[in-house]
C-alpha cells in the first residue's frame, strides 16, 4: 500500500506468484485493497483460510489484513531469495528511500531512511548516478 502505488500479489503454500495487480495510489485505500484481493482470490486455492499482509504506508488502513509487516521486514528475506546471497537493498518510494543491509540468512542486519520528504527520493537517485 504505497502511496504512489498499490500492488497485490496472491501467493500459494509454496510461496509462488499465482497472479499480482498493480494500479495507481488512489483515494479510498481500504476500498482499493479489498477489490485487488478479490480479484486474485480465485488465483490461489485457500481451503477457507488464508492470511493477507498489508506493507507500505497505507498498511493500517487495510481493515481485512491478518497482519501487518513494514516494507523493511518483507523486502530483505525476499530480496534475498531472489539474489541469494547477503548484500544492500534500496527502496526508492514515493514518499521516502530505504537502504537496507541484508545478512546470508535474509534478516536485516541494519536500515537507513532519508530523513526528508519525497523530494529526498529523487535526490538519491540523481546522487547515485
Amino acid at each position: 500500500m504505497g502511496s504512489k502505488a498499490t500492488k497485490a500479489v496472491a501467493v500459494d503454500d509454496c510461496g509462488r506468484v499465482q497472479g499480482r495487480s498493480i494500479e495507481p495510489g488512489a483515494p479510498g485505500i481500504a476500498q482499493q485493497a479489498r477489490r485487488m484481493l478479490e480479484a486474485l482470490s480465485y488465483r490461489v486455492e485457500t481451503n477457507g483460510e488464508a492470511s493477507i499482509v498489508a506493507t507500505g504506508h497505507g498498511r493500517e488502513l487495510v481493515a481485512v489484513a491478518t497482519k501487518k509487516w513494514t516494507e523493511i521486514s518483507c523486502h530483505a528475506p525476499n530480496a534475498f531469495d531472489v539474489m541469494n546471497r547477503p548484500g544492500m537493498l534500496i527502496d526508492g518510494g514515493g514518499r521516502d528511500t530505504k537502504g537496507n543491509r541484508v545478512r546470508s540468512d535474509g534478516s536485516v542486519v541494519d536500515f537507513v531512511m532519508n530523513d526528508k520528504c519525497a523530494t529526498g527520493t529523487g535526490r538519491f537517485f540523481v546522487l547515485l548516478g
